[in-house]
């Protein structure tokens, strides 16, 4: 039996009687196991994009069928469960079922997904390797980016609230380390986003780091 979550474009929980103010949101079907059935978003309470979670790449046509209206459905693959973390492959199917965009995707409990590479098939020097660090509570987000070769090469911080008060919202590689930025930000606690791999996590993600404790 399957449930139901609210979520804003953050990646924030959402009550349902919040979503009277909030006319931009996902709804979620999340199964037995936590894991995504569906998710699908809403603009001005109009849907506009839906994400099935699939396990066998011929479900695909139930949704195709089930949304004729959607110019194109991005699909989620089901590839390896660990733990609170699942990977998926990640493709686009247009409504003539032409397939597009092949890339990796991992999500954790939340809405927003920790790893994307959206570009598997693509050359190196094209391929766009990301991590992604969510405070939905106080609506943070940290983003990885990281070389072709898997490398650590910047983390920029969307610090929408000025939760810490700095103009230094990009870390590069020499600036990671306790006093060498503005959120004390290093790896402690932070393994996970050292590099592009592992793309599943060992452990649970559970720190703040030193920026938000």
């Amino acid at each position: 039996m399957s449930i139901t979550k609210y979520f804003d474009y953050r990646g924030k929980v959402l009550g349902e009687d919040e979503l009277s103010n909030c006319p931009d949101y996902h709804k979620a079907e999340i199964n037995s196991k936590g894991l995504f059935e569906l998710i699908e978003t809403f603009e001005k309470n109009e849907l506009v994009y839906v994400n099935p979670f699939i396990e066998l790449e011929k479900d695909a046509d139930v949704f195709l069928e089930k949304y004729p209206q959607l110019e194109y459905i991005d699909f989620c693959l089901l590839l390896e469960n660990k733990g609170n973390y699942a990977k998926y492959l990640n493709f686009t199917i247009n409504k003539h079922k032409l397939k597009d965009k092949i890339g990796i995707q991992v999500y954790d409990n939340g809405i927003l997904p920790i790893f994307v590479n959206n570009g598997v098939n693509s050359e190196p020097k094209n391929k766009y390797l990301f991590k992604y660090f969510y405070y939905s509570e106080i609506n943070v987000e940290f983003e990885f980016e990281y070389e072709p070769s898997g490398a650590f090469k910047r983390l920029s911080i969307y610090d929408v609230n000025m939760i810490v008060d700095s103009n230094q919202h990009s870390i590069d590689p020499d600036m990671v380390g306790i006093g060498k930025n503005d959120y004390d930000f290093n790896w402690e606690g932070m393994e996970y986003y050292k590099n592009a791999e592992p793309i599943l996590p060992d452990d649970d993600i559970t720190t703040h780091n030193n920026a938000y404790c």
